[in-house]
């Protein structure tokens, strides 16, 4: 663990109660919650603190909806981020991989992995059973990235939204496997609540 280097969460309670001062480098970092719990702010907040050491950061927006102004209100430096938005799985797992093994961004946000779709499930007349083709580029992608996450020191931050009820928490361990696979891969696990609305007036 001395070894290990760490980027903050920029969450100063966090990284106290991570014990490691922050996320480490060179590993997955899996942070669920419900919509609306602050997952995306705090992949933000991770972000900003880690441009501050002068590492180049990127966000693959899978979800399509990175609000620039809320970004740099978080402290983001937009010229020193890497954005994109891809349109399905494949695609953008693809640019994680690529990403990842050019060594050149030191913390990646994987944002969200619930907004995955792979291509063959959204083609018309397609026969694959619906997730079928997902859970297997997941779990390739797991597999793949393991020793160019830890040669380039990137830190991968994937967001996941957990599921509403333990019927569905049973559905989801049987019919996605790599969604479980993410859990064995995660060196960091957190599960963000939404607790009440901080409001200024009528501004939240």
């Amino acid at each position: 663990m001395e070894n290990l280097e760490y980027i903050s969460s920029g969450s100063l309670r966090l990284d106290i109660a991570l014990g490691t001062g922050g996320l480490p480098r060179g590993a997955v970092c899996e942070i669920s919650g419900p919509i609306g719990s602050g997952k995306t702010s705090l992949c933000l907040s991770a972000v900003a603190d880690a441009q501050k050491q002068d590492i180049i950061c990127g966000i693959i927006d899978i979800d399509h909806t990175l609000d620039i102004r809320y970004a740099k209100q978080c402290g983001v430096n937009l010229d020193r981020l890497v954005v994109s938005q891809p349109l399905y799985a494949e695609q953008a797992l693809d640019i994680a991989f690529r990403i990842i093994r050019s060594s050149s961004v030191g913390c990646l946000v994987f944002d969200s992995l619930n907004s995955l779709t792979a291509s063959a499930e959204s083609a018309p007349g397609s026969e694959s059973h619906p997730g079928e083709e997902l859970n297997r580029l997941l779990s390739q992608f797991l597999r793949r990235i393991k020793i160019p996450l830890e040669r380039s020191r990137t830190t991968l931050i994937i967001t996941n939204n957990p599921p509403p009820s333990a019927h569905i928490v049973y559905h989801r361990l049987k019919h996605n496997p790599a969604r479980v696979a993410i859990h064995n891969h995660a060196a960091v696990r957190g599960n963000l609540s939404l607790i009440r609305m901080i409001s200024d007036g009528n501004q939240i």
